[in-house]
């Protein structure tokens, strides 16, 4: 019987597909030859795809780079990353790797809670930005922070700092651009909380990161000011050009979100919603601006506090505040809503795509519901929205102007009925026990990878009751490792303070394997569960698990 090393090459690196990746380690202790074999890009390349071929599975440390620009060591280092990460982060425990504390600016030596957190999507997974503020009591006036973190130092360091002029009962609103190819990085909106004289105008500033000089090495300005011009509310949503703004008028009773381009100003067109006073529900969604929007090609998904509008804006469209986009179909929810976090899925560059034909990829949703006490429902409701596998981009699009002044509730009988890209008929997949305690902090954020986490109030022994006091941060995997849904049994608790609330704000990058959690002190604690240079797994396995 002849030796493996007596094998041709192609027959070795064959062998090689059907072993874990302890037998490739223990193998390359063996020969010579075998150890440079183990050594070849290509045996690595194939154990990569095998372990990250399914979408929900991110390469880790990949960082946005091409596989094709990577050698054999920096792709078997992407293989240990992977599988720690993917081990830590679905263990019914998880453990971080890391905790680091991040401190605020020191513009001020007093700060308030954090209001806005969040990693910067793509662009190396490098960034993480916040908003803290500063209240002076005797003036009312609030100074707001932005504060940038290099994620690649190690330690994490605070690379820039901006603060903004105090304003009477103002806040500033941290906006991530969710498309991350765009110039525009992020925006900050400056404005009253309180309507006043003074309050009428916002201001809104977009920003852009300086990506010549963020290649290596720390930079002492990571982003630069691209655009800047005032407005008459908070914007929502930034995606790509597109930002997003809630008008209303009592005047009339017209509601609309007008859109404008992010670099100009210049107002795009206008998303009409419409409203009739003496439909109860329709009126709902004027009490509350828009909670949520997605947007697929030239198709926009709005979720408001009763109803989900989907509206097409084809390309080509005459641009211009006077041009109003009315929707293409309308749900209606059975309850108000009082928060809903959506995502669409991003899928591993190695994973094998399960989207038949082009087919879009469905909505993943968080809700949790309003109620008539001063604190939403005890639960969340893990939703999805379908794609329509009948849609023809290349068909025309049902016109808006044909919809009933008064929406009833949608039913599509079946989907062929109509050319759009969703079925608006929620699907709900799951019900998950999270009870809130009125004024306690809580915060819901869903991952494009299908991972969702959120504060609540559960420090009860009873896992449907809040506590007397405390918050919790939990977590579920909402996308199983065939990109579809899931229903996960048991709710993973990340970290629990039984004695106090002292959390308002989550952030999570799944590439990398971070949460950054916003505390009422202006801190920052960084949760790393992911490999992580020069430091030991905390089981001393290095991660590698039984693969």
């Amino acid at each position: 019987m002849a030796a493996l090393t007596d094998l041709p090459v192609e027959t070795i690196f064959h062998i090689f597909r059907y072993l874990s990746v302890h037998a490739l380690l223990a193998i390359r202790l063996t020969s010579q030859r075998l150890n440079a074999i183990t050594h070849n890009r290509s045996v690595w390349l194939d154990v990569l795809a095998r372990i990250a071929s399914t979408p929900d599975v991110p390469v880790a440390g990949l960082r946005g780079r091409e596989l094709s620009t990577l050698d054999a060591p920096e792709i078997e280092n992407l293989v240990y990353n992977t599988m720690q990460l993917r081990r830590t982060w679905t263990s019914p425990s998880p453990v971080p790797t890391r905790i680091l504390e991040l401190e605020p600016s020191s513009h001020h030596p007093q700060h308030g809670k954090v209001t806005g957190l969040q990693f910067l999507p793509g662009r190396g997974n490098r960034w993480l930005l916040h908003i803290g503020f500063h209240m002076d009591p005797t003036q009312a006036l609030i100074a707001s922070t932005l504060n940038c973190w290099d994620l690649h130092a190690n330690p994490p360091a605070r690379c820039a700092s901006i603060k903004y002029e105090p304003v009477r009962m103002a806040w500033s609103l941290l906006l991530v651009n969710s498309d991350p190819t765009h110039p525009a990085a992020f925006a900050v909106s400056m404005g009253a909380f309180v309507r006043s004289p003074e309050s009428e105008t916002h201001q809104f500033i977009a920003y852009g990161m300086n990506e010549a000089n963020a290649i290596v090495g720390p930079i002492a300005e990571p982003f630069k000011m691209l655009s800047q011009f005032p407005c008459t509310s908070h914007p929502r949503v930034l995606h790509g050009s597109m930002l997003f703004f809630e008008k209303s008028s009592n005047v009339n009773d017209t509601l609309a979100v007008q859109v404008c381009d992010v670099i100009s100003g210049r107002a795009m067109f206008m998303l009409r919603v419409p409203i009739n006073p003496a439909d109860p529900i329709s009126m709902d969604d004027k009490v509350k601006p828009f909670l949520r929007i997605v947007v697929y090609k030239h198709y926009i998904v709005m979720f408001r506090t009763r109803r989900i509008l989907m509206y097409y804006a084809p390309p080509g469209t005459n641009t211009g505040p006077e041009v109003n986009i009315d929707p293409v179909d309308i749900y209606q929810w059975q309850w108000r809503i009082d928060s809903v976090e959506c995502s669409l899925p991003k899928t591993s560059p190695l994973a094998v795509s399960n989207m038949a034909g082009g087919s879009p990829p469905p909505i993943t949703l968080l809700v949790r519901f309003d109620s008539y006490y001063p604190w939403p429902v005890n639960l969340l409701h893990h939703f999805v929205l379908r794609p329509n596998h009948h849609f023809n981009p290349a068909l025309p699009t049902p016109s808006g102007s044909s919809l009933p002044p008064v929406v009833k509730t949608y039913n599509i009988t079946t989907a062929s009925d109509c050319n759009l890209p969703y079925i608006l008929l929620p699907e709900n997949i799951s019900t998950i026990a999270s009870p809130m305690r009125m004024f306690t902090p809580s915060d819901v954020i869903l991952g494009p990878y299908g991972t969702g986490i959120w504060i609540d109030a559960q420090t009860d022994p009873d896992p449907t009751q809040a506590g007397d006091h405390g918050q919790r941060i939990a977590a579920r995997m909402l996308v199983g490792g065939d990109g579809k849904s899931v229903d996960e049994s048991k709710t993973r608790v990340l970290r629990v303070c039984e004695s106090e609330n002292v959390w308002s704000r989550l952030a999570m990058d799944e590439e990398e394997g971070r949460i950054a959690v916003g505390r009422m002190d202006g801190k920052i604690t960084l949760l790393d569960y992911g490999r992580i240079e020069g430091l030991k797994a905390s089981n001393g396995y290095d991660g590698l698990g039984d693969a």
